[in-house]
């Protein structure tokens, strides 16, 4: 008996010329109803401008302080009892001075000496 790939590159010439003559979409559509479990692969520009993901609110309008209104991605899945909110990034070194100085305890004086020396910096 032969191995399971001993077939492979023929079987992958096939199918490689039969995907050649549809659309990823057609190709899902004709695959699904054959009751083959597929997707098509979403490129971003799918994924924003897709009717099915703009009603599930999956592309979040979101205010960024120094970019203004920006379209993020948002979390695909949806469950009833779980919505996570978008917000923006933290800017850079927005946090710095709260992580180091309440959660880390480096004092005051400690704090300034590294950002005169550049080695951290603050908003």
């Amino acid at each position: 008996m032969r191995g399971r790939g001993w077939r492979g590159g023929t079987l992958k010439a096939e199918i490689r010329a039969w995907t050649l003559q549809h659309t990823k979409w057609e190709a899902m559509q004709i695959l699904g109803e054959a009751g083959v479990p597929c997707s098509a692969t979403h490129s971003t520009y799918d994924l924003f401008h897709n009717p099915h993901f703009d009603e599930r609110e999956f592309i979040q309008d979101i205010d960024h302080p120094e970019w203004g209104s920006i379209r993020l991605l948002g979390w695909a899945p949806k469950m009833s009892k779980s919505n996570v909110p978008m917000t923006a990034a933290p800017l850079l070194a927005e946090h710095t001075r709260e992580v180091l100085c309440d959660d880390l305890g480096i004092e005051g004086e400690e704090f300034a000496r590294l950002e005169s020396e550049g080695i951290v910096s603050s908003r």
